[in-house]
């Protein structure tokens, strides 16, 4: 699997896919974007 620089998050996406749900990967996304709220944050610590 190659991650250059302008697919490295769709590849980070579909290698992550593998151990954690895609509800989660779209939680973390929205976290990093700062788009997250802070249930959706405690919700990641959580696990």
């Amino acid at each position: 699997m190659s991650a250059s620089g302008s697919n490295s998050r769709l590849a980070i996406f579909e290698f992550s896919d593998f151990f954690i749900p895609g509800s989660v990967i779209d939680l973390i996304i929205k976290i990093k974007r700062g788009t997250g709220d802070m249930a959706s944050y405690k919700f990641i610590i959580t696990i």
